[in-house]
């Protein structure tokens, strides 16, 4: 549902249309532009199904933006498109359910507000409305789309009301170390190795004590390889970027201090911070705003992403196509599963070279080659 001819405001409907086929708000509660279909169901999502025409919509807008993009489809990536297509609609219909559930309500105001900004964005009503049927809408439709949006919207904006961002967590996310470091590795996992990778880097610790010079101990020493030819050199960091340890114990020491051996999963560091990027002055002044919005975002993301991951543990998600249901196992690793979603598949579909290239994987996943191999030959 792509336009022949792109015109001043067309790119305001595409982009609705492009929302609307990978959000899957084509698909809202049993209310979709499609009606209710006689299809039978792709999936059931808590007892609502899902229509093979709704996931076709979205399977085949998907494919066209790749193409549009210059993205090239390989056979193999068909099955994980299509599963990829159906989980953007599963996840419409938990988030849509969810607004109902919560009782959102849309202003009919708003809807109209926000089709109005989209019919005003072009040079006239004729050439919106010639869109529309371009693109397989009509206002009614459209509007229904926007008002489910609208839904979902309010509904998000409920769950991240009382999301902040503290002074103190946006000084911490302006402060920046320079350091370098000195690592010394374990051989293996054992106790006596790390033991002696201790005592090791506290030799070095006490050569430095005695005025040994840094750079010289970690070119010669440490097993960092990316670090240790440059003299331990790490450049500036912030906080988030160096595992919990070694970030620690880098922001609590003074600029000139050496501190370790400071262990993590890599082995015992040695650390000098030899300057530091301090939240004051009129640097961080002009940096808060960025940094506060910078923080809100990934504080609602995670908190929207943690709330998400709940409501679809909690649903109960049946995916009807064994097809589909295959390669979702597939990316979960549940190869056997996967074998026998296919096989089932192909009770049907013999012929689809796809579907026996698709199983031809999962045996090999499984290490039965010669299954695979039969399979890829099929293919």
């Amino acid at each position: 549902m792509m336009f022949s001819r792109m015109r001043k405001g067309t790119n305001v409907i595409v982009a609705i249309i492009a929302i609307s086929f990978v959000g899957g708000m084509l698909y809202a509660g049993g209310t979709s532009l499609f009606g209710n279909t006689a299809t039978a169901a792709v999936a059931v999502v808590n007892g609502t199904p899902i229509p093979y025409t709704a996931f076709y919509q979205v399977y085949f807008n998907t494919l066209q933006q790749q193409q549009l993009y210059g993205q090239p489809i390989s056979g193999q990536m068909l099955g994980q498109i299509q599963y990829y297509a159906l989980d953007q609609l599963i996840n419409q219909q938990l988030l849509f359910q969810a607004a109902e559930k919560a009782k959102i309500k849309v202003e009919e105001a708003a809807v109209n507000e926000r089709y109005q900004a989209i019919q005003d964005s072009y040079s006239s009503k004729e050439l919106f409305e010639e869109d529309l049927r371009n693109s397989g809408l009509t206002a009614d439709s459209l509007k229904t789309i926007l008002r489910d949006s609208l839904k979902i919207e309010q509904l998000q904006a409920e769950i991240l009301k009382d999301v902040q961002v503290t002074e103190a967590e946006i000084k911490e996310a302006f402060e920046e170390v320079n350091a370098r470091h000195i690592l010394i590795r374990p051989e293996d996992d054992s106790d006596g190795a790390k033991e002696a990778a201790r005592r090791q880097a506290e030799q070095l610790l006490a050569e430095l004590a005695a005025g040994a010079d840094f750079a010289e101990l970690a070119k010669e020493h440490s097993d960092d390889p990316g670090s240790g030819a440059a003299g331990g050199e790490l450049g500036w960091f912030g906080r988030g970027r160096m595992v919990e340890p070694f970030e620690k114990a880098a922001f609590a020491a003074a600029v000139g201090e050496i501190v370790g051996p400071v262990e993590s999963q890599f082995g015992y560091h040695i650390i000098q911070v030899t300057d530091r990027k301090e939240a004051e002055g009129d640097e961080f002044e002009q940096a808060k705003e960025d940094l506060r919005q910078q923080l809100l975002q990934q504080k609602n993301r995670e908190r929207l992403n943690k709330w998400f991951a709940e409501v679809k543990a909690e649903a109960k998600i049946e995916i009807k196509d064994p097809a589909i249901l295959g390669h979702k196992l597939m990316l979960e690793g549940a190869y056997q599963e996967a074998v026998d979603a296919y096989q089932k598949a192909l009770k049907d579909y013999d012929s689809d070279p796809y579907l026996h290239s698709s199983l031809a994987q999962a045996y090999q996943r499984l290490g039965e080659m010669e299954l695979a191999l039969e399979h890829y030959q099929v293919a």
